[in-house]
C-alpha cells in the first residue's frame, strides 16, 4: 500500500468543493451497494490515523461514493476520527488506496467544528 497524505480537513474540504463538477455523481446514502459488499469486503484501507481498517459494508461509514462504481469513496472506519478519500485501483485483483486522509477534529475546538459542518454542508447538499 502507498503511504497516504495527511491534510487538513479544511484542505478537505476545500479539494472536495473545487472538484465537485468531477465528483457531482456521488451517492451519500451510506449503504455498500452489492459490488461492493461481494467484492470489497475485508479490503484493507490505510488510514490517516496510523492503523489499516478493513471495509466492512455494514460497519464501515460511507460518506460518499460514486454512483457509476468508478471506484472513488470517502469512508471512516467508525472508532476512528479520521476520514480517508480512497480509489480502488488494479485491473484482475482491485485494492483500496487511500489517496489521502484528514482528522475531523484538529486542537482548536472551533476550528474543528467549522470545518466539520462545512464537510456535513458539501455531503449533505449533494455538492459532491
Amino acid at each position: 500500500m502507498k503511504k497516504s497524505k495527511i491534510i487538513s480537513l479544511e484542505k478537505f474540504n476545500d479539494w472536495l468543493d473545487k472538484n465537485r463538477e468531477y465528483v457531482n455523481l456521488g451517492s451519500t446514502d451510506g449503504k455498500a451497494g452489492w459490488n461492493l459488499k461481494l467484492n470489497y469486503k475485508n479490503k484493507p484501507f490505510e488510514c490517516g490515523c496510523g492503523e489499516v481498517h478493513k471495509f466492512i459494508p455494514d460497519h464501515t461509514k460511507i460518506w460518499w461514493r460514486r454512483t457509476l462504481t468508478d471506484g472513488k469513496m470517502i469512508l471512516q472506519e467508525p472508532s476512528c476520527t479520521y476520514i480517508c478519500y480512497i480509489e480502488i485501483v488494479g485491473i484482475f485483483v482491485s485494492n483500496f488506496e487511500t489517496i489521502f486522509s484528514a482528522n475531523k477534529f484538529s486542537s482548536d475546538p472551533k476550528k474543528s467544528y467549522n470545518n466539520y459542518l462545512n464537510f456535513m454542508i458539501l455531503i449533505e447538499n449533494k455538492k459532491i
